[in-house]
């Protein structure tokens, strides 16, 4: 029997997202055990009214920015030297992104739904503080939407941007500004994060909805995508200190 090896692509995919996951499930956990002790502390002194999970909403996406930035730095040189062509490497990183954003939104939803199921049993009121594009815990569509879409959109910022400083230096700081405000622009069209409220009440009034953030989101992945490309075909490999 012909035995067939995995594509490259499928290799690189595989092996990046179990890297990285083994970080974020260790700092998925330690989250889960300070947002535990805060809600028992509260809930010692008082009665919980706000969400306490939603002041750590915002960790993961910039965890996911920063692992995008080092992607390439750390992984290109050596899957290139291995023999794995660009394209192959390009490939094998989207689907690892688009894979840990998923499950890092799986992992919050799931926290998120378990706390409105503390508050709801101990009757205790549950509001967000900040604005979202859910209403309430048992919308798990639009809470994996969400946050799918800006975990993506924070990680593949991140990427670009750090195919930026691979290939060009500090000269890429320039780039910094545009790349991270195409990332928060998928925030503003969630109505959600910090930058909604600033768009919304001072420069334009609109109702977000999920078929729009949906719409932005793809928009702005996409151009990552063909931003990172457009710089890894041709980016060199530099040579190895003896």
């Amino acid at each position: 029997m012909t035995s067939h090896a995995a594509p490259n692509w499928s290799r690189i995919a595989r092996d990046v997202l179990a890297d990285y996951l083994k970080w974020f499930a260790g700092i998925w956990l330690i989250a889960i055990v300070i947002t535990s002790t805060i809600i028992s502390v509260v809930a010692y002194l008082g009665t919980p009214t706000t969400s306490i999970v939603d002041f750590v909403l915002s960790a993961p996406r910039y965890w996911l920015f920063v692992v995008g930035l080092l992607f390439t730095n750390a992984w290109l040189g050596p899957y290139v030297a291995c023999g794995v062509t660009r394209r192959d490497f390009a490939i094998g990183g989207v689907l690892a992104g688009l894979a840990a954003s998923l499950t890092a939104a799986a992992m919050l939803t799931v926290t998120i739904f378990a706390e409105g199921r503390l508050y709801a049993a101990a009757g205790w009121k549950l509001d967000y503080e900040s604005p979202h594009l859910f209403d309430s815990p048992d919308q798990w569509g639009l809470l994996l939407l969400e946050f799918c879409l800006v975990f993506g959109a924070h990680f593949f910022a991140g990427w670009a941007l750090g195919t930026l400083f691979y290939r060009y230096g500090a000269w890429a700081t320039f780039a910094a500004v545009p790349v991270f405000a195409m990332a928060t622009g998928t925030e503003v069209a969630l109505g959600t994060g910090w930058a909604a409220p600033l768009v919304l009440d001072n420069l334009y009034d609109f109702d977000p909805s999920w078929p729009l953030a949906l719409t932005v989101g793809i928009v702005v992945i996409a151009l990552f995508y063909g931003l990172l490309w457009v710089q890894l075909r041709n980016a060199a490999i530099p040579a190895k200190k003896s």
